[in-house]
Parts: C-alpha cells; structure tokens; sequence
C-alpha cells in the first residue's frame, strides 16, 4: 500500500528509557567466548532495562510529560492519543486510556492501542496523521515503543537473551497548511506470522502448563511467563530481502532521488541486518546512524530512539530529508519519506 499524507506536521519528539543499565559482558547469559560473539555480531554492548515495578506507561508518561511541557501545549487541546506497542501494561483497557489519566488529558481525547512492533513508527505516523486529516482534531499525542526487556527468553536460546531494551517515545503532531508531504508504503507477509512469536494465553491455540516457563526465584517463587520465539536465519532473510526493496519502491514513489536524503533510519535489528541493508542500498555508513551499541533493538522504539541520539542537533536547528524504514514481526514493514524541521526535542529522558 502506497500512501501521501498531506498538512500534517511532526513538531515534537521525546524517548524515555529506564536508568538500569545492563551490560552484555556482564549480563550473564550464557559464557564470555558467546556474549564476545553477540556482541560482535549484533553491534549491542549494552541495554536499557526497566526494573520489576516499572512498567511502559512509566516510560510512556515519561517521555510525553517532557515532550508537552517544552512544547508548551495546552493539555486541554489535545484531541488524541495513540499508544503503539506490543507490550501493553495490561490486556485489557488500553494502556492509553491509562495514559490519558496520568496526563491529565481531557475526557473529551481519543485514547487507543495500536499492536505493532519493529515497522510501528512509520505506521504510528501514518495512523497520527490521517486521524488529524479525517477527523478534525488539531492536535494529536503518539506513544510507541516497548517494554521488550520484559519478554522472557528461553534458557536454551541465550544467544538472543541480550537482544532488547526498554524505551517509549513520544511524538507531536498537529495540522499545518506548510507541511510537506509524507509519502508511505506499507506491506506484509502474515505467511511469516510465526517467524518472531512471543505466545500468550489468548485461547488459541490452547494453553496447558507446558506452555509457559517455570522459573524458580530466589525465595522459592515460582515466575511463570509465555516463552519468545524468533528465528533467526528467516529474520535475516526478510529483512535484508524486503528492507532494500521497499526503501527502492518508496523513493521512486516520492520521486525522490537517493542522494538527497540526508539520512537513512532503518529499525535497528542487529548490526549483522543492518550493515547488509546499508550495503545492498549502496549507503555511506554515515547516512546509516546506528544506536544498537547504546540501546540494544527497543523495537518500535529504535526508529525514534536513533533520531533523538544522532539527529537531534540538526532536526532542532534546521530540517532533515529522511527515509525511516520498519521492518521485522508480523512479518510487516513499514517506510516514510518526509522532511523534519525545527523540532522540539528533549535530552533523553532516563527514570
């Protein structure tokens, strides 16, 4: 699905991460010659972790309260919140209209949850926006990112233990006659649906006590949790197969020539996918910034993670052209051509 998205502008981005610090040397995960061999081969030296009493909303609330109070908007305006992500505090309600609480936003503002993962950015842009275009609103709050360091990972699979950290962005939209275009495409392939699957006790296919983890902690407590799944060679085959060719077909859809992009923001996967992206597009590495050593994949978070740690001077002072591309569980992908300019952004945010 190609799309254009007119009179909308992204005036604000924030990211909220926790203070905990893990490093993979340290971690514990499997022996040292192993985490060297992650290390060197997923490009993540270390990770963001939220502690057992913190939770998205945390960060979610974290990084909007910033984002809204340098922006100086009046909370009473905001028409809508869209929190994007996969890993919600609870099932059910919607972990926004726990977050249009805590805000202080008024009763009168949309609040919903979007399931997306790794090409969640440009799809929450996309949704942001075109509820700005057809509804009315003028002024829209999007939340994404996860708490993917909460996913309990198989013993046997220490070799993707380290992968995710914890972060959750927040993005300001509002309607305005000068924005520039976005031009989006959107894919999937759901014959892949198994490909990255954490499984959770929704009634299909059934759940009997061989389906979750048992974990004995210290004390005797017994910690049950649904195991993840990822397989690794058909992720690499994926994103280095669709990742290039969606940004190609985006960029001839915008009518835009590769060069005059400033910059490239791909999820940040592993170092492994990444680097094999940038070279089958024939990028300079420094048109291709990477938070992977920082932050390790955050998911739906790592697309705005990267513009706030590596664009943040220039996305401030002047304007960006930008491809940010999205691809990974579902399998989905995502891609957005636009141009970001004058944004408010925060330091990052650390709770």
């Amino acid at each position: 699905m190609d799309a254009i998205l007119e009179g909308v502008r992204v005036v604000g981005l924030s990211v909220a991460v926790p203070k905990q610090i893990e490093q993979v040397s340290e971690s514990g995960y499997g022996d040292e010659s192993l985490r060297e061999r992650f290390s060197a081969a997923t490009g993540i030296k270390q990770r963001r972790l939220c502690n057992r009493d913190q939770f998205g909303s945390d960060l979610a609330h974290a990084a909007a309260d910033r984002l809204l109070s340098e922006l100086g908007w009046d909370r009473g305006e905001i028409d809508a919140l869209i929190y994007l992500t996969q890993t919600p505090d609870v099932a059910l309600p919607a972990t926004a209209c726990i977050l249009q609480d805590r805000l202080g936003l008024p009763s009168s503002c949309a609040a919903f949850d979007v399931n997306q993962g790794c090409a969640g950015y440009p799809y929450g842009l996309y949704i942001a926006g075109s509820f700005l275009r057809e509804n009315g609103p003028k002024k829209v709050l999007l939340l994404v990112g996860d708490t993917a360091g909460k996913i309990k990972v198989p013993s046997r699979r220490d070799e993707i233990a380290p992968l995710f950290g914890d972060a959750i962005s927040a993005t300001a939209l509002e309607l305005s006659n000068n924005a520039e275009p976005m031009y989006f495409q959107f894919g999937t392939d759901g014959s892949g649906w198994d490909v990255i699957m954490e499984r959770r006790p929704c009634g299909n296919p059934p759940f009997t006590r061989d389906n979750y983890i048992h974990e004995t902690l210290d004390g005797g407590e017994v910690a049950c949790s649904t195991p993840f799944e990822m397989r690794g060679e058909d992720v690499f085959n994926f994103s280095t197969a669709t990742a290039p060719k969606i940004v190609k077909e985006l960029l001839d859809f915008a009518q835009l020539e590769k060069d005059s992009i400033d910059a490239f923001i791909f999820h940040q996967a592993n170092k492994m996918i990444n680097n094999f992206i940038g070279k089958r597009l024939k990028l300079e590495p420094e048109k291709t910034p990477s938070t992977l050593e920082e932050f390790g994949n955050t998911s739906s978070a790592t697309i705005p993670i990267t513009l706030l740690h590596r664009c943040r001077e220039p996305l401030t002072s002047g304007s960006m052209s930008l491809v940010l591309c999205g691809f990974g569980v579902g399998l989905s992908w995502a891609s957005v051509a636009c141009r970001l300019d004058s944004l408010v952004i925060p330091e990052l945010v650390e709770i």
